[in-house]
């Protein structure tokens, strides 16, 4: 499911975005600005797993010697 994750997230982004700027009723963005956000939450927890923060990590340790 890790791999499908940041796709999940920038498609609630763009649809919440696309909501909000293609159509013009409040409706739009009641259902809009939750998926924004939720898309940026989903955006974080994709990056900011263990696997990806080790690799960061291992990076810089890398890079100091």
């Amino acid at each position: 499911m890790s791999r499908r994750l940041p796709r999940v997230a920038a498609a609630a982004f763009i649809v919440g975005l696309l909501l909000l700027l293609v159509v013009d009723a409040p409706v739009a963005r009641i259902v809009g600005v939750p998926l924004i956000f939720g898309g940026i939450a989903l955006g974080v927890a994709a990056i900011a797993t263990p696997e990806f923060l080790a690799g960061d990590r291992g990076e810089r340790e890398g890079g100091q010697d």
